[in-house]
């Protein structure tokens, strides 16, 4: 009996021995998420500031020298209203942009306050030089405000104003011709001087008309708003000025009436 349990606890030993142990689980490694990516911003190229505009008003060109022989042409001419003088303001002269008629002015306008003396309804006007009057519109009939906006309308369509249209707009006019075919215009007039008709010989200030409105829009709307003198000086079919620049136009009138003798 002692031989028999002496066996069985070998035996059980031995089983013991020979059987697989049971592999221990490896534990699985817990995961640790990576950290999320932030994209670095890539920074803007810096810009060299550029350098600040300087607000500069352009050069003002050199005037080119005057024609002596023009000068010599047009000496001996006096303003047309006595006392007055060359208005200061650039948008009076010859060259002068008047979008209203898609033009340019030909001639001086002379109105109260920049002229030097007071240019009203009826201030007198008078001849610039020896000559011969060789226009005097006696009969004048002023526009009605319905021919007036034709007038207009055309030099509108036509993107100029037509010599027709432009001499209807200068109203009641005396033309004079002096020496060598230069001509003197006096325009917008409310009246003309008593003896002053064509083919009549006057002098250098004498009376010949009266400032006014007429061939403007105003008078055509019936009003007497906006009297002045417009004067022009005419060498054939262009007017003393005409191609200069506005600084050369100023200078080109400042001679002729300072070469007034």
């Amino acid at each position: 009996m002692k031989r028999l349990l002496i066996t069985l606890i070998a035996a059980t030993a031995l089983a013991g021995c020979l059987a697989t142990p049971e592999p221990t689980a490896t534990p699985i490694p817990t995961w640790t998420p990576l950290p999320t990516f932030t994209p670095t911003a890539i920074p803007t190229p810096m810009t060299a500031p550029s350098p600040t505009a300087t607000s500069t008003a352009p050069p003002t060109p050199t005037p080119r020298p005057l024609d002596s022989k023009l000068l010599e042409l047009l000496s001996g001419f006096s303003v047309p209203i006595k006392g007055a003088r060359l208005p200061t303001s650039d948008g009076v002269l010859p060259n002068a942009p008047r979008p209203y008629r898609y033009g340019l002015h030909e001639g001086i306008d002379f109105f109260s306050g920049d002229s030097g003396v007071p240019v009203v309804m009826g201030t007198e006007v008078v001849a610039a030089k020896d000559g011969t009057v060789i226009r005097a519109d006696m009969d004048y009939q002023e526009p009605t405000k319905a021919q007036m906006d034709q007038y207009l309308a055309i030099a509108r369509e036509k993107g100029f104003t037509p010599p027709d249209i432009l001499d209807k707009l200068r109203g009641r006019q005396v033309w004079i011709r002096h020496e060598k075919d230069v001509v003197t215009r006096y325009v917008h007039l409310s009246g003309i001087a008593s003896g002053i008709t064509v083919g009549v010989a006057v002098k250098k200030g004498q009376l010949i008309a009266y400032v006014g409105n007429s061939g403007t829009p105003e008078a055509a709307e019936g009003t007497s708003d906006g009297p002045h003198l417009h004067f022009e000086i005419r060498i054939g079919d262009t007017y003393a000025g005409q191609g200069l620049t506005m600084l050369e136009t100023r200078r080109l009138y400042e001679k002729i009436f300072a070469n007034e003798r």
